[in-house]
């Protein structure tokens, strides 16, 4: 004859109120709260159990063929699994397949799915059964209710189609629950987004998330459309990073394209219409102290007929790595028959130097020289040096015949002025040669500085070619 205990009554034990009876008390004074209740008749003979009249009939079947404290328990249990048969792992709630292998570990098992899971509970075939619908969470979390529920039982809330497992505390909230199935079992968060049943890439990260490869398995990002991005990173913050990439061995970032065109593209959009702005930035540190010669560099790999090697070097580099006085070098170094070496060096004073310079041959004829004019540009200019003629009477001399010649060409006497330093600065070890070619007398002066001759004083006759050279910052010596 089936007991029958209906809910929300309760009877006094003995008079005077010092205890009280209820379900739970049933439960662990005839079977205690650790002991196996397979079949207990006190278990099997408890029905309309709450109020919406649930029905707990055959709670504990066992339909599973074996259940384990750990893992490491189920691995070397095999000698008592069936291929295709449910396992359960308690501490961490977990229904396996075992496979039918045998190498004692978890290769031998299939993790059933949240799904799968959800439909062994729901189907009673489950340790854990279903034993009340409420029909919100507050419901279920209120007092009359929670005097109800066991501990272990599964409880169902209408509102969300979810499932908890009740763990015995009495604290009135979802504390006292751990949920296990359901539409809202499964949520999304840290880059991820729920929509409906479906968890999606992307959302808002709320910790650093880590993925770590092992040499063989990576992340891939592939665009399959003919054209458009496969990877895009920005940062909407002026100073925020956008990609930051570190390795400490080998490459942190590389790109690699099929085919013609771009592997990296890098482009900024911003207001400034006059102004640079930094697209690269290329940061060298070091865990000692930096000293002269410490530099960082760009290197370009090209493949060649057997293999691929090294092609060029652009250098950058301290040669004085003194705070105050910092100092930077640039170098360029290329192959020459398989030999690195520097063919240009840039200093931080300006100086150029031709690393290899006088160890290459030169075809053809030279038609130019390179020269530095007065505002520090290399311009080219012709081998010989540029003519100019004049026919008055009077020739002051310019800054571009420095170097050059100049050729005076009148009847009547010429005068031929060489202008001050403070007027034109002609650099010292300047030399100006002077032709006469008309038939009337050249005579070199000076406007305030001193010129000076040993040999046919400072007149030149028709025909007559004298050089004068600049010496110091206000004197010339004119001569042969």
């Amino acid at each position: 004859m089936p007991t029958f205990i209906k809910t929300g009554f309760w009877e006094k034990r003995k008079k005077g109120f010092d205890h009280w009876l209820n379900i739970d008390d049933i439960i662990d004074e005839n079977i205690g709260s650790t002991t196996v209740i397979e079949n207990n008749p006190v278990i099997q003979n408890i029905t309309n159990i709450t109020e919406e009249t649930i029905v707990i009939q055959d709670i504990l079947r066992y339909p599973l063929e074996n259940s384990y404290t750990t893992s490491s328990v189920m691995f070397g249990d095999q000698i008592n699994q069936t291929q295709s048969y449910f396992q359960y792992v308690i501490d961490i709630d977990t229904y396996y397949e075992y496979l039918g292998t045998t190498t004692a570990s978890v290769a031998d098992y299939r993790e059933l799915t949240a799904d799968e899971t959800t439909t062994i509970i729901l189907n009673g075939r489950s340790k854990k059964p279903i034993a009340a619908n409420y029909a919100d969470a507050a419901t279920m979390y209120s007092t009359p209710n929670q005097r109800k529920q066991i501990s272990g039982f599964i409880y169902r809330v209408n509102t969300d189609d979810s499932y908890y497992e009740y763990l015995g505390t009495r604290n009135g909230n979802a504390t006292d629950y751990k949920q296990i199935g359901g539409a809202s079992a499964v949520t999304a968060s840290n880059g991820l987004t729920k929509v409906g049943d479906d968890v999606q890439l992307g959302g808002t990260l709320t910790s650093s998330a880590t993925i770590t490869g092992n040499g063989t398995n990576r992340v891939n990002i592939t665009n399959s459309a003919a054209s458009g991005l496969s990877l895009l990173v920005s940062s909407p913050t002026s100073t925020g990073g956008a990609l930051t990439a570190s390795a400490t061995n080998g490459t942190p970032i590389r790109s690699v394209r099929t085919g013609e065109g771009l592997s990296l593209d890098i482009a900024q959009a911003s207001s400034g219409t006059n102004n640079s702005t930094v697209l690269v930035s290329l940061n060298r540190t070091t865990s000692g102290t930096p000293v002269n010669g410490f530099g960082a560099e760009l290197r370009y790999n090209l493949e060649h007929t057997t293999s691929s090697h090294d092609a060029s070097w652009l250098r950058t580099l301290w040669t004085d790595a003194t705070g105050a006085t910092r100092t930077s070098q640039f170098q360029i170094d290329l192959l020459n028959s398989t030999i690195q070496q520097s063919v240009l060096t840039i200093n931080g004073n300006g100086s150029t130097q031709l690393n290899q310079y006088g160890g290459g041959t030169i075809t053809g004829t030279p038609a130019y020289n390179l020269v530095v004019d007065a505002d520090g540009y290399v311009i080219e200019k012709s081998l010989g040096k540029s003519l100019t003629t004049d026919a008055t009477t009077t020739y002051n001399f310019v800054l571009a015949d420095a170097n050059n010649i100049v050729t005076l060409d009148n009847g009547a006497a010429v005068s031929a002025v060489i202008p001050s330093n403070g007027s034109v600065a002609y650099p010292i070890g300047t030399e100006i040669t002077i032709i006469n070619l008309g038939a009337g007398t050249v005579t070199v002066s000076v406007t305030t500085d001193t010129i000076n001759q040993n040999v046919g004083g400072l007149t030149l006759a028709q025909y007559d070619k004298r050089t004068v050279t600049k010496v110091t910052a206000t004197s010339w010596i004119l001569g042969y």
